[in-house]
This record gives structure tokens, sequence and C-alpha cells, in this order.
């Protein structure tokens, strides 16, 4: 057994159950049949412009086959909608259907929730020092992702 493994499945487990009591709280729900690797896609559809599959594929180091299995899917769940270019007939263009858009919009609010507690229980100086260290691990990862 691989104890990081382990530790990160009971991790991500517990941070999307804490994230669902949350939003339960707020007379939110978020559809039953989501796994961790779906959020990501969709995370990634919601912030890139214009996101495709190719786009999907060389970001994520996955096959375009891969890609195109999970979009399927989340299709099929009403979860994104993959439309055809009207310049190029091959590229298909992904979006968050509209519920899902609704969905996230409100999980937004929950969002701003925990930002506004942070700001309010650690001083500027505290708060700085995080996001320093934050923007110290990202650039770290992006530095080794280039390599």
């Amino acid at each position: 057994m691989d104890i990081r493994k382990s530790m990160e499945k009971k991790r991500i487990s517990s941070a999307v159950e804490s994230l669902n009591k949350r939003a339960a709280q707020k007379g939110l729900q978020f559809p039953k049949k989501i796994t961790v690797n779906s959020l990501c896609y969709m995370d990634l559809i919601r912030e890139i412009d214009n996101p495709t599959i190719s786009y999907l594929s060389e970001l994520l180091g996955v096959s375009k086959s891969a890609v195109t299995m999970k979009i399927s899917e989340l299709e099929k769940l009403g979860y994104v909608i993959k439309t055809v270019s009207n310049k190029d007939k091959r590229v298909k263009k992904l979006e968050l259907s509209n519920e899902m858009k609704k969905i996230y919009n409100q999980f937004d609010f929950v969002d701003e929730d925990i930002y506004r507690e942070i700001n309010d229980k650690f001083s500027k100086e505290a708060l700085d020092n995080f996001c320093e260290i934050l923007d110290f691990i990202s650039d770290k990862i992006i530095d080794n992702i280039k390599k």
C-alpha cells in the first residue's frame, strides 16, 4: 500500500465532502456523479479561453483519445457542451453547460465567504507571506514543468 496515495485520496475526499457540506449550508448542491478528475477538466474548461480537446490534451499531457473519452462522459452527464468550430470543422470547442455554469457561479459565492473569513482572521502581513509562499511553490512547479 502506498501511504502517500492513501493520504492524498483521504485528503481529497475530505475536501470534497467539506465543500459539499459548506455548500449545503448555503442551500447549494453539487451533482452526485462527479469525480475529482471531472472537476479538474471542468475547472480547466471554465478558466481557459476557447478550450479544445487538442489543447487540453497538450496541457494535461494525455492523449487526445483520453480527453475525448472524458469530455464525452461529461457531455452525457450534461456538464459540458462540445461544438464544432465554424472556422475548422475538425476543431471541437468546449464549454460548460448553462446548468454547470450556474452551479459554478453558486460555488463562487462559497469561495468569496472563505476569502472574506481568511482576510478577517489573518493580518495583512501573514496573508502577504502566505501568498509569497504560494507564488514560490507555483513558480517551482512551472519551472519543473518547463524543463
